[in-house]
């Protein structure tokens, strides 16, 4: 017979993982880095056009990429191919609440939203709105849990990520990589950036001085197709 101290012990249980905040999978990290130039030129790197439509393509060699690069914010891209990133946006970043529209459609690893550098000190970050294929993929899981934020309709998870000797904007070098992950999933919306560089401040993850920051899609080992149309 299963006593009543039994069931209220398990009842609670239940209820605490209930109301715990969602967290995302560890499963299917992404360690892997590739070599993007900085903003003014540089192998890999379209020149800007007009603010907001600086383009950043970067990628390992082998496999299929191909990329319409419309007049005006907006710009095509599908992929069949190991390892490459691909946006539109400003050669110089900060503070910007970005609307993109756009379609996604994944096979496999990758994930979209705004992307950046900074220098003093050197960082990578990747607020990411969406993500691939794979079950309980998360393209953070290589990072610490250090926090989340809710913004622009959404709950993100944020992750702090040492990248020691790894590909920069200024070469092999040392540095911090930040995420802020949605856990709702969507294509297109509005992204304050400013408030998840705030909520990264509050948890120590310090940004420097803007280099180039995009509307973009990261892919590593997948195939797939994507749209964006940045608005502002």
């Amino acid at each position: 017979m299963v006593s009543i101290r039994s069931i209220l012990v398990i009842t609670s249980a239940f209820a605490a993982v209930m109301a715990a905040p969602t967290i995302l999978s560890d499963v299917a990290s992404s360690t892997w880095e590739l070599s993007c130039p900085a903003s003014g030129g540089g192998p890999g790197t379209l020149p800007p056009y007009n603010p907001g439509n600086y383009v950043v393509q970067c990628s390992e060699p082998g496999g299929s990429l191909n990329i319409t690069n419309s007049a005006g914010s907006s710009i095509a891209v599908s992929w069949d191919m190991a390892n490459m990133l691909v946006g539109k946006g400003w050669s110089v970043g900060g503070s910007r609440s970005i609307t993109y529209s756009g379609t996604y459609e994944p096979s496999g690893n990758s994930w979209i939203g705004v992307f950046g550098w900074t220098r003093n000190p050197l960082a990578e970050y990747f607020i990411v709105d969406n993500f691939g294929t794979r079950l309980h993929y998360n393209p953070a899981a290589a990072g610490r849990l250090v926090g989340n934020i809710t913004t622009d309709g959404g709950l993100y998870m944020i992750y702090r990520e040492l990248m020691y000797n790894a590909p920069s904007i200024d070469g092999i070098q040392t540095y911090q990589r930040y995420w802020s992950v949605r856990v709702t999933r969507r294509v297109g919306g509005t992204i304050t950036t400013q408030n998840h560089f705030n909520a990264w401040q509050s948890n120590g993850l310090f940004l420097g001085n803007h280099n180039w920051q995009i509307v973009g899609v990261r892919a590593f080992y997948s195939r797939g197709r994507a749209e964006f149309y940045v608005v502002s």
